[in-house]
């Protein structure tokens, strides 16, 4: 395995001591900031996996996604554990690192995603990853001919209503609106922008905890830059009077930013991954997973707060 580094930007003392710690010991290596800005340019490299809490992102310190964007490959998770009340007492309450990871399942999946990023034969891909061994898994072709996004909802809902999964969902409303954003996005990517008929792979699994989807084409071809930006929008940005896509600070509020926060408010965690080249061991792609907990319908305002995109 590689060396695992870890460049981590957390507002808050006790979360960053305490995140820290917490991959410190899993034999990560750690650099810890309390603001993006005290970045070295140095640790600005592909080897370096970006942890952010959310509250830190501001119109003045997003300048470095521009920066990091203009990258051949990027490793980053977004974290939202600040507005989570229950992890805010678990960090306030000593505990041991390990114990806390098994508290929370937010703490377990950030580091399980961390580890994924550094692995050999790129595990965060597979859909079988995010779920226990032995769970069940599917596949389907989303073709000419069809309508994709009637198609893609039909899928998932025979698959919930087989499974009797439909009732464990917190919202299936925003779940299949979630769905269609990512749905549509590949459709309107691939048909107007590249002129071509649009492909897309459906995965789709779950175990006794969660549901996992994926949707991916076999391209590679999106737009890091708008998607980047898009992921890291906080909910509350709005556009300017124009109605344009740019912020007067330059951050990026267009409607591709409000259709991630619809994916985001549909899911408890969400992971994009684009793959420039194929490889023997992963073919290239443009793919969208998003992992939905089931039963967790008390975490109202709970929305996807552990995000990671990859691209390589």
């Amino acid at each position: 395995m590689k060396e695992k580094k870890v460049v981590l930007v957390v507002n808050d003392t006790r979360l960053l001591e305490v995140t820290t710690g917490i991959f410190a010991g899993q034999s990560f290596t750690v650099f810890p900031f309390y603001h993006f800005e005290e970045i070295p340019v140095e640790l600005f490299s592909p080897e370096q996996l970006f942890v952010w809490e959310v509250k830190d992102i501001s119109a003045e310190n997003l300048k470095w996604i521009d920066f990091l964007k203009k990258k051949e490959s990027i490793r980053f998770i977004v974290m939202d554990l600040l507005s989570d009340q229950y992890v805010t007492h678990l960090i306030d309450d000593p505990k041991t690192y390990l114990e806390l990871s098994k508290q929370s399942y937010k703490i377990r999946d950030l580091l399980h995603m961390a580890e994924m990023v550094f692995a050999e034969e790129y595990p965060f891909a597979a859909l079988k990853s995010y779920l226990v061994e032995d769970s069940l898994l599917f596949s389907e072709e989303i073709t000419q001919g069809e309508n994709y996004l009637e198609e893609a909802e039909r899928i998932i809902g025979d698959f919930l209503q087989k499974y009797d999964l439909e009732k464990k969902i917190r919202d299936k409303d925003i779940f299949f609106l979630a769905l269609g954003e990512i749905i549509e996005n590949f459709v309107e990517y691939q048909l107007i922008k590249l002129k071509k008929v649009p492909k897309i792979t459906l995965e789709y699994g779950f175990d006794k905890e969660r549901i996992v989807i994926s949707a991916r084409d076999k391209l590679g071809e999106a737009d890091l830059g708008p998607l980047l930006k898009s992921f890291v929008r906080p909910l509350s940005m709005k556009g300017d009077e124009s109605g344009g896509e740019y912020s007067k600070e330059g951050v990026y509020v267009g409607p591709r930013g409000r259709g991630m926060n619809i994916v985001k408010h549909g899911a408890h965690r969400l992971i994009s991954i684009i793959k420039r080249e194929s490889e023997a061991i992963l073919d290239k792609r443009t793919q969208f997973i998003f992992i939905v907990y089931l039963d967790k319908k008390e975490e109202a305002t709970d929305n996807a707060s552990v995000n990671m995109i990859v691209c390589f």
